[in-house]
């Protein structure tokens, strides 16, 4: 009679365990939903635990697709199910338990789903698989009390919103086998002090770094183009940026609000300088713009009160509105043109800013 008890017990949560746990995603066919009986847990108010698994359809795989019971605080993910690997996490999993803790991969795991894990508030420890070569949208955001997590050296896709708003964690090194790195990946991270950037990553996308407050230090590689939308907007204590050689393309805000740095460096293979790039860069009192510059779009310094000069080369031949203006009325600006080229914009300066016209000035 137990056994038959126990089985129609099975048999229920097999049935309606889509309610509670992580959903199938992407249209993908899986077959043979299971639960991993071996090991299912007595809570001490005398409820189930367990782990759920579907079996990837056309491959002797399986995804982690779910779990019964809520108060699970540390889950150990089985290697293999049915004598078959375990090879991927999927979609919403566990999405939004606040009671899980830490969670051990086996290096048999390649992909984690999109939101795999997002609001996890309680999830400290997570020890990730030496094999795993993609983490999706969101997958982690807002796992507030993560502190480290070391990010094998296979993983070469880190898809956007990953880490956001991941309150307490501290540093990240991405190492070199990421070549894309999603838009606001680590957005939020408000108590980041420390980042490598993988050496074969091309772009800085939008938001990456975004109100990431603690950070001190960014150091590009060699191998930077562009400088995403707002990439460190409002990085509050940055006082050192390297940008390397390579790049060409500072977006729109994309240092804006980075009210702790000094000075910069455009190196001179820098075409373009976004939209309010600099605004609002209260303390930052040298700007030492390449020879390669072409436009400066609008507001692009404005606001930056503590700048006394800068040195405009000759072949920025388009200017916007405002560049320099609201703060910057102390400014001299030593233009390298004999005067105002056709494409600048009439009010590209303040009025009340001085401006010297055919200078002659070395960076």
């Amino acid at each position: 009679m137990k056994k038959f008890v126990y089985s129609m017990l099975l048999f229920f949560i097999i049935a309606t365990s889509s309610i509670f746990m992580g959903c199938v995603s992407n249209g993908e066919k899986f077959t043979d939903r299971l639960i991993d009986v071996e090991n299912v847990t007595d809570r001490e108010d005398d409820g189930k635990e367990a782990l759920v698994f579907e079996k990837i359809d056309d491959k002797d795989e399986y995804a982690l697709i779910g779990f019964i019971g809520l108060k699970m605080k540390k889950i150990v993910i089985p290697e293999k199910f049915n004598n078959m690997p375990v090879t991927r996490i999927e979609n919403n999993v566990f999405k939004e338990n606040d009671e899980i803790e830490e969670v051990i991969m086996p290096n048999t795991i390649t992909s984690i789903g999109r939101y795999a894990f997002e609001s996890c508030i309680s999830l400290k420890i997570i020890i990730l698989s030496k094999n795993l070569e993609e983490i999706k949208y969101a997958a982690f955001s807002r796992c507030s009390k993560l502190e480290n997590i070391t990010i094998p050296k296979t993983v070469k896709t880190i898809e956007s919103y990953a880490f956001y708003r991941c309150l307490s964690l501290k540093a990240i090194d991405i190492p070199n086998s990421v070549t894309s790195l999603g838009f606001g990946a680590f957005y939020s991270c408000s108590s980041m002090l420390y980042v490598r950037v993988s050496a074969t990553l091309q772009t800085i996308n939008s938001k990456m770094f975004c109100d990431c407050t603690s950070l001190k230090s960014m150091i590009l590689n060699g191998s930077i183009t562009n400088i995403g939308m707002e990439a460190f907007l409002n990085c509050s204590s940055l006082i050192d940026v390297v940008l390397p050689n390579t790049l060409t393309h500072i977006a729109e805000r994309a240092f804006e609000k980075c009210t702790a740095l000094p000075s910069i460096t455009i190196p001179k293979s820098v075409t373009y300088i976004g939209v309010n790039a600099f605004y609002d860069c209260i303390n930052l009192s040298e700007v030492k713009l390449g020879k390669g510059l072409k436009k400066i779009d609008s507001g692009a310094f404005m606001g930056c009160t503590s700048l006394s000069d800068i040195f405009i080369p000759k072949n920025v031949t388009t200017m916007g509105h405002n560049i320099f203006s609201h703060g910057n009325e102390n400014l001299t600006v030593y233009c390298e043109a004999a005067q105002k080229p056709n494409d600048w914009m009439d009010n590209w300066v303040n009025s009340s800013i001085n401006v010297v016209w055919g200078s002659s000035l070395q960076q």
